[in-house]
């Protein structure tokens, strides 16, 4: 048997999702500018390979920030099971 994601998972693959999905629209608004050829195009997709990494890690660490500032006990927060 195969548990559901937690609601916390969930949480942060919906935040991950958003984000690279609101970078990359930005980033085809910003290469639009004279006109979009396949020199944009690769530009835009190795923007779209190495974004996942960045914003996994910007996500981390706004979590890790928050979890340490708002609970008394981070690693009785963070523990799971």
């Amino acid at each position: 048997m195969r548990a559901e994601p937690s609601g916390r998972r969930q949480l942060f693959v919906a935040l991950v999702i958003l984000t690279t999905g609101g970078a990359l629209g930005l980033m085809a608004w910003t290469l639009r500018a004279g006109g979009f050829d396949w020199l944009d195009a690769l530009l835009m997709f190795c923007f779209a390979m190495t974004l996942p990494w960045t914003v996994i890690g910007f996500w981390n660490a706004v979590i890790g920030l928050l979890v340490m500032r708002l609970t008394p006990d981070a690693a009785l927060a963070t523990k799971c099971g």
